[in-house]
């Protein structure tokens, strides 16, 4: 367990700037853009849902994703949310391309209520853990995907009896403004 805390104190504290690059004045005002970006995503460690992506600066940058569904048949209600935060540190960039370190946690929630045989169930999930990730697409504007790769801690809540350690992965599609 101590290599696992090891592991995620160096990610967070070497997200040093890997490949420093000689750009001209023109690409870097491009690259410098602050605009924002809103999307669809999955992922094991950032929560699942629409998200929002600011940039601060032009190296962090701070992803939120949520979502929540609710569905109400005959005899059973059922309810997910997902809502989570990522910390992300740019390793890469040019025009088309980014590379990233990235830290996150999110808070799952799935409540299951079968009205017809009283039954019930609540499955709150926690996620923590670090990574690298890609996007592939146009900074400035335009269509975006990403993928990451985390090694992460998942937890169960309240009466969800669920812990574990390993690899997660995670997938959106977005558009910046």
């Amino acid at each position: 367990m101590n290599r696992v805390w090891l592991f995620f104190l160096a990610v967070l504290i070497v997200p040093v700037n890997i490949s420093a690059q000689d750009i001209d004045s023109e690409e870097e005002t491009k690259l410098d853009t602050r605009n924002i970006q809103l999307g669809l995503s999955y992922s094991t460690i950032g929560g699942s849902g629409i998200y929002y992506l600011g940039k601060p600066t032009e190296m962090d940058h701070f992803k939120i994703t949520g979502i929540y569904v609710y569905d109400d048949e005959d005899g059973s209600e059922n309810s997910y949310f997902s809502l989570g935060m990522e910390y992300q540190r740019n390793v890469f960039r040019d025009l088309s391309n980014r590379a990233y370190t990235l830290i996150g946690v999110s808070y799952d929630n799935n409540v299951a209520t079968d009205t017809f045989f009283g039954d019930s169930r609540d499955d709150s999930f926690l996620n923590m853990g670090v990574g690298m990730g890609i996007d592939f697409g146009s900074h400035d504007k335009g269509l975006i995907i990403n993928a990451h790769l985390t090694y992460q801690f998942s937890t169960g809540v309240r009466d969800s009896d669920r812990t574990r350690v390993g690899l997660g992965a995670g997938l959106g599609i977005g558009l910046n403004f």
